[in-house]
């Protein structure tokens, strides 16, 4: 039985091995720093501290990270994002400085058990750990951070009730967060209906709330560049947008069935969903049994989506659950009018209560329909809205939070 168990631990690390042996190849898709395991030098060895983030990939909440660092110190910071899916959607968002680690330790329980392995590795030569994607991640990275004699920070981007509620994560997870999670040095989340969740239903004590932010100079400096020849066309009609990943919880098939009573009532807008996902196919289907094919538009993943979101007359926001909703602070700062769910977590807290949106309840796609077309039907109300939610959206700027959320890693 000892053999046996020794030739396995052995296979295990010959495949670490191998696989750091492919981190080579991330330097050229990257665009930054990548190191394999056996040549990362120690992070410490500068007089700068070092943080470790470990996330599954640059999509959605975890851009935020970019923002933050771009506006951190690197005179006092080292900082290296390791990526567990080996997957970076689009590396040059990576600030530069920053070594990028990305190698799938994600899609098998032994590619997992390796992850750990090198996450335990690279826990040696840095000084803080953040589990940056809640749940096995943040497992990962609490048992790799307790080898190297470590407590890590945890960060929480969603409302897990609303997961567990909506089926898209196991109950077992439920009492691995009873396990796990009281053991993180502190567990941060992303806004104060998040915090509430995480101590009213799972207990948590070690609980902070700092709300997502975003680089709002930056995203009026990319809403400014020319709108790409491909979508010139689509707004010859007004347009209402949506922007987010083709997925069950952002809830378009409620907005595409929504549009259609839009169009019903007799209103000549275009619907662009900009964006990529497994529900894609289905959306598709949809759209045809609406006949709506000729005025609900799937444009994909776009780099820059501001400038198509800065010509919207209306951003709509059908999710079934949320964490934050960044991207409504992204419409607010434009001043695109708004129409949001009133999901458990994030839009109202964004909107102020629905001073600078209108709130819907979830998935009715009449309620939803009544609020665009009361939006776009009053031009005064829509001028009121994004007046209002312009304001608003300055209290989300990454510079006024930056401290904040580098105090909660190394404090």
């Amino acid at each position: 039985m000892l053999r046996l168990l020794a030739a396995w631990f052995a296979a295990v690390l010959a495949r670490t091995r191998i696989e750091h042996c492919c981190l080579a190849h991330a330097e050229s898709c990257c665009g930054a720093l990548a190191f394999s395991m056996t040549e990362l030098p120690d992070a410490r060895s500068e007089a700068r501290q070092s943080i470790l983030f470990l996330n599954l990939h640059l999509k959605g909440s975890a851009r935020l990270l970019n923002d933050l660092l771009r506006h951190g110190d690197s005179r006092k910071y080292r900082v290296t994002l390791m990526f567990l899916t080996g997957e970076v959607v689009d590396p040059g968002e990576v600030p530069d400085g920053v070594r990028v680690i990305a190698v799938d330790y994600f899609s098998s329980a032994l590619r997992r058990l390796a992850g750990i392995f090198a996450i335990t590795r690279l826990c040696w030569t840095h000084d803080f750990i953040v589990g940056y994607w809640e749940l096995t991640p943040t497992y990962m990275a609490l048992i790799a951070a307790s080898l190297a004699l470590k407590r890590p920070v945890g960060w929480v981007h969603v409302d897990l009730s609303s997961i567990f509620r909506y089926g898209m994560r196991p109950l077992v997870h439920r009492k691995m967060m009873w396990l796990f999670y009281p053991w993180l040095r502190r567990t941060i989340a992303c806004s104060d209906s998040v915090a509430r969740d995480l101590r009213n239903e799972f207990g948590l004590r070690n609980v902070l709330s700092i709300p997502n932010s975003l680089d709002l100079d930056r995203i009026n400096a990319m809403a400014c560049e020319a709108l790409p020849p491909e979508f010139s066309q689509l707004f010859d009609c007004p347009v209402v947008i949506s922007i987010g990943g083709l997925t069950f919880q952002k809830g378009h098939d409620v907005l595409v069935r929504a549009f259609a009573r839009v169009k019903q009532a007799g209103y000549p807008h275009h619907l662009i969903i900009v964006g990529e996902g497994n529900e894609r196919d289905r959306l598709q289907i949809l759209i045809r049994e609406l006949n709506l094919t000729d005025t609900v538009h799937l444009t994909g993943y776009v780099k820059n989506p501001y400038p198509l979101l800065k010509k919207a007359e209306l951003f709509v926001l059908s999710s079934r659950f949320e964490g934050f909703a960044l991207v409504l602070v992204e419409a607010m700062e434009l001043r695109v009018p708004i129409v949001s769910t009133d999901c458990d977590s994030g839009p109202r807290e964004v909107l102020a209560d629905g001073e600078c949106g209108m709130l819907v309840p979830v998935e009715d796609d009449y309620a939803l329909a009544q609020g665009m077309i009361r939006v776009l039907s009053d031009a005064e109300l829509a001028r009121r809205l994004t007046a209002l939610a312009f304001r608003e959206a300055k209290k989300r700027d990454v510079k006024l939070w930056v401290q904040k959320f580098i105090q909660a890693i190394v404090a």
